[in-house]
């Protein structure tokens, strides 16, 4: 039916021995609800005469024959298939560019996303090394992450570990070549002395055992003097403490060194109380080690006509202890390294003018096990100040 109303609306083009001639408008109604069909004209090498230029193949094709021959074509694609082309064509336009959209944006992202993680990561990386080689004993590495965030505290941190650590590994080598040297020096006058005797270039008489015998308590006193340091410094020193006044016990250690102390033309201004001001807990065998020590050096220290005042303060919970000499003093920078093991300021650690170096140590790590503490000062124009603080506590009845 469609192709005989087709054929029909063709008819009166046709004329004999003639190619059809085309209208200006050539439509086509195919049903009655008003929707127009779309036509268009081939010629018989399928080229396009007449017609909208379409995007896809027309539905339905009408060969036009003249004497038998195909002179054309006519097309048709319906109003229905138009509409579905359109929305195919649209569909398919959205979805390319969707994908396309789709495969910017993942590839930007990734491009974000790798340029975020290397700036994030660089700190972790630099961390990382630096980590590394404090693994591998060069305390001397130090980290640059300028930022204020938590990576750049963490850099802080890490810094001051090394810097830590470095010290240790520095104060752990100064600390093998000193007590090598402090034990090396009787070591050698011992085997010295008994290789002599054994040659017979030396009599074993009482003079030569004794001075061996004083090189083995000088050995026995500095590894006493070690141990006793290294249990102070892991706390396992066993304090037997008791209620006691430390003005009397310091009065008490004085009057013991006064005669060795004016052998040497020291003299002592002795300006502490007389009455009792202050009782602390404290183990009377170690805090009267700790005046001998302080003592021993002001003897050895201090020159002839040379001046010791002892002295006290007391605050509301703590006793302030102080001894100060007119020696040849120590110089500032030295002052923070006083208390260190071995550490003495005669580089030469001659043993005729200085002791192991292991007695200010030993002071500072028995005041601490106390709960209290110890500093030196310069005094002016020459001279040390130690300056020693004890916690009290309230006066009780012996």
């Amino acid at each position: 039916m469609q192709e005989h109303q087709m054929m029909r609306c063709m008819l009166p083009l046709r004329k004999q021995n003639q190619v059809p001639q085309i209208r200006p408008t050539l439509t086509y109604s195919a049903n009655k609800g008003g929707d127009r069909d779309i036509l268009i004209l081939l010629d018989a090498e399928q080229n396009q005469l007449w017609g909208p230029e379409l995007k896809r193949k027309p539905d339905l094709f009408e060969a036009l024959r003249h004497q038998g021959q195909i002179v054309g074509r006519l097309g048709m694609v319906t109003k229905g298939t138009m509409e579905q082309s359109r929305h195919a064509h649209f569909l398919a336009q959205q979805q390319r560019m969707l994908i396309t959209l789709a495969v910017g944006a993942v590839l930007t992202s990734a491009l974000i996303a790798f340029l975020l993680s290397r700036y994030l990561l660089r700190p972790v990386r630099i961390l990382a090394e630096g980590t590394h080689a404090i693994a591998e004993r060069r305390f001397d590495t130090r980290v640059k992450i300028n930022s204020y965030d938590e990576f750049g505290q963490f850099a802080s941190d890490f810094n001051a570990m090394a810097e830590t650590l470095d010290s240790f590994e520095k104060q752990r080598q100064q600390w093998i070549s000193d007590i090598s040297h402090e034990l090396g020096t009787p070591l050698s006058v011992l085997r010295g002395e008994i290789e002599a005797m054994q040659d017979g270039i030396r009599q074993p008489n009482p003079e030569r055992f004794e001075s061996l015998h004083a090189e083995v308590l000088h050995l026995a006193r500095i590894v006493d003097d070690l141990k006793l340091l290294s249990r102070a410094e892991a706390g396992q020193l066993n304090l037997c403490k008791v209620v006691l006044d430390p003005v009397k016990l310091l009065q008490q250690t004085l009057e013991q060194f006064t005669d060795r102390l004016e052998e040497r033309g020291i003299s002592i201004q002795n300006l502490l109380p007389e009455q009792s001001v202050k009782s602390a807990m404290v183990d009377p065998d170690r805090l009267r080690q700790v005046f001998v020590n302080l003592l021993e050096n002001v003897a050895r220290y201090v020159s002839d006509s040379g001046i010791l005042t002892v002295r006290s303060f007391r605050d509301p919970d703590s006793l302030t202890l102080i001894l100060e000499d007119s020696g040849q003093g120590v110089p500032d920078e030295a002052l923070s390294n006083l208390f260190d093991r071995f550490y003495r300021t005669d580089l030469s650690r001659n043993r005729e003018t200085g002791g192991n170096g292991l007695g200010l140590a030993i002071c500072k790590n028995l005041i601490e096990a106390h709960g209290g503490s110890i500093h030196a000062e310069s005094v002016e124009p020459h001279g040390l100040r130690i300056v020693i603080t004890i916690k009290t506590v309230a006066d009780t009845k012996q």
